[in-house]
């Protein structure tokens, strides 16, 4: 049995501290802002259908209906002209989880006359909303924040051409569940003995093991495929929890199993009962018997099965040891 533990890792699982998840709340990343640019040098917009990245490498889609006209520049990407108008310009991207949007601006421009209406949507919620005002640039911020996954701006009824020069989003995502968990719901072990009990994270947060009810005799060692217990002469049955520790990716998590401490099984060896055969007729084909001479006082050394047919001709050497 594994003993060599050193005295540094032995420590009460009673002396730790337990963490439970908040129920049905989640953990937040630090906020982050992707902005995606729009020019000769940076995403060109150039025809009714481009994708580009934005800064955090969420692709966006731009797709624009009504117009064959685009003209990117050193600073902004025209979309439509005075003859051409486009009858709409929509910007999508779709982020891989759901985002709490903390600012949602997007920067737009035009000529004389030009003209068109400005939303800013987080799902289906519009977070905000403005206008094209001729040859002024316009940048529309959100009056409000929102969660989700789908992210869009979109231009509608436009008239002339429109400068785009930028579209930004600050936005903090939820942290990763780590999916904590114990290989198996129960353990058992014998008392004064030692079991692992097999834990994973998919995270990289600190993990610490904790026991209830908390029992003094019972002593742990983290180990890379889990947790390591010596337990005492305590049997009961325990509660032990694998408790990881938030970071900056993944949110706190926690897994429990059931360990049982029992006293070992009994060593008793199966007791063997002979029954004096005073007939053939009590002896039945395939048995196995021990011959026995009562006026020696002895059985024969060699055990031997025998039949009906041949019980009276066994032959055997006897011993006077066996009792």
């Amino acid at each position: 049995m594994k003993k060599t533990l050193s005295q540094r890792f032995f420590l009460p699982l009673c002396l730790l501290t337990l963490f439970g998840i908040l129920g049905g709340s989640h953990a937040w990343a630090e906020a982050v802002t992707a902005t995606i640019t729009f020019s000769n040098s940076n995403v060109k917009i150039s025809g009714d259908s481009v994708t580009g990245d934005d800064s955090q490498g969420n692709t966006w889609q731009i797709t624009t209906v009504g117009t064959s006209s685009f003209t990117p520049s050193k600073d902004y990407c025209q979309i439509g002209s005075s003859s051409e108008p486009a009858t709409s310009i929509t910007f999508t991207t779709t982020l891989s989880s759901d985002v709490t949007v903390k600012n949602f601006s997007a920067k737009f421009g035009g000529f004389k006359s030009t003209a068109g209406n400005i939303s800013l949507m987080v799902g289906d919620t519009k977070v905000g909303a403005g206008s094209l005002k001729a040859s002024s640039n316009v940048t529309v911020t959100s009056t409000s924040s929102a969660a989700g996954k789908v992210l869009k701006v979109t231009v509608t009824n436009i008239k002339k051409g429109v400068k785009c020069y930028n579209i930004s989003v600050t936005y903090e995502q939820a942290k990763k569940d780590p999916a904590a968990a114990f290989s198996a719901t129960s353990y058992q072990v014998e008392y004064n003995g030692d079991i692992t009990l097999p834990f994973s994270q998919s995270g990289d947060g600190e993990v610490s093991y904790s026991v209830s009810p908390s029992d003094e005799n019972i002593f742990f060692e983290k180990v890379t495929e889990g947790c390591y217990v010596v337990v005492g002469t305590t049997p009961g049955t325990y509660t032990v929890t694998a408790t990881v520790a938030e970071t900056v990716t993944y949110q706190e998590s926690t897994a429990t199993c059931e360990l049982k401490v029992v006293a070992p099984a009994a060593n008793i060896s199966p007791k063997v009962v002979y029954r004096k055969v005073t007939s053939t007729d009590d002896i039945v084909d395939g048995g196995v018997y021990l011959l026995f001479c009562e006026s020696k006082g002895g059985a024969m050394s060699d055990i031997t099965e025998a039949s009906k047919s041949r019980i009276s001709s066994v032959a055997a050497t006897f011993s006077t040891d066996a009792n």
